[in-house]
């Protein structure tokens, strides 16, 4: 190889004279030494002085999760971890919530037995005592009313315990069906008693009246007001025919002297003399029931008793 000199050289001098050339980072007597942010062949560029120091032993300077404050319950659970940040698992928590329609406390699993009702009845409301539902009574409950309402709570209760909604729900159809049943048969009663009095009035016309009060009398003089009260509480004081056959009672005292049994007849059908028929007369005008019902105008046998009289008046005259 020629110089500028004119001088040759070989292959090999020129080759040794390449190594012996100064590079950066070289000290004298040949030893190299690498450049600063070169690592080697290849000049990959290293991190700055210093930075190699923290990220060392371990990576002990890397960031603590964001789930890393939460209780170890919830730290440790898959869907909490698997989020990479708080932002994540908010949107899917958002998510979810979209994607069920309501948030999660207020989802209810559907029961597979039976005894599982129970903890979904609590979850719409359920009470923790039978006392708790609150069932309302008017001023005028009985005891008996009261007795059947605690009852009745304590078997919602111990069957559910139901929630109040259903309890309610219960309690006002038995009240409908009861006043129902209570008007059926009041309208029922009615009708039978108008019915009564019908057949009474066209029996009896005019005398339906007075001739009622008499056997309502006779009713209370020898049953007491508890007969009475009996037989009106009852359907038998709605009965036409029992009124029919106490209202010939009525009539056959009239004709035999009365309930006291005095037996002063009638006059013409007892076939009594004159004398017989005064005697019957002032026994009938001082009897205690009848010389009562003669003088008071309004009494209810009043009439019964003044045709007596006036039958014995006829028999005395001859």
């Amino acid at each position: 190889m020629t110089d500028t000199t004119g001088a040759t050289t070989t292959g090999a001098e020129a080759a040794a004279g390449a190594v012996q050339t100064p590079t950066p980072g070289s000290t004298e007597g040949g030893a190299k030494t690498p450049a600063a942010g070169v690592e080697g062949k290849g000049g990959k560029a290293q991190a700055p002085a210093g930075a190699g120091a923290d990220a060392g032993a371990g990576g002990e300077g890397a960031a603590a999760p964001w789930y890393d404050g939460l209780p170890d319950d919830l730290k440790g659970q898959g869907h909490v971890t698997r989020h990479a940040t708080v932002e994540d698992a908010v949107r899917a928590l958002i998510g979810a919530e979209k994607r069920l329609g309501v948030p999660a406390d207020q989802l209810i699993r559907k029961p597979t037995k039976d005894e599982e009702f129970a903890d979904v009845y609590r979850a719409l409301g359920a009470p923790e005592k039978p006392e708790d539902y609150g069932l309302g009574l008017p001023d005028n409950a009985t005891d008996d009313d009261k007795a059947l309402a605690q009852r009745f709570a304590q078997t919602m209760f111990d069957k559910g315990p139901f929630p109040p909604q259903m309890v309610k729900a219960a309690v006002e159809f038995i009240n409908g069906e009861t006043l129902s049943a209570d008007a059926a048969l009041k309208a029922e009663a009615e009708a039978r008693q108008a019915e009564g009095v019908a057949l009474l009035k066209a029996e009896l016309g005019q005398a339906y009246d007075p001739d009622m009060k008499a056997v309502g009398k006779l009713l209370t003089d020898l049953g007491g007001e508890e007969l009475a009260a009996e037989l009106n509480a009852s359907e038998a004081g709605d009965n036409p025919r029992l009124m029919l056959a106490l209202h010939k009672v009525v009539e056959r005292l009239g004709e035999s002297g009365g309930v006291h049994g005095q037996g002063t007849g009638s006059g013409a059908q007892g076939g009594i003399t004159p004398g017989q028929a005064k005697a019957a007369r002032l026994n009938l005008e001082n009897d205690p029931v009848k010389g009562a019902a003669l003088r008071d105008n309004s009494h209810p046998m009043h009439q019964s008793v003044m045709d007596e009289r006036r039958k014995l008046l006829e028999a005395e005259q001859g």
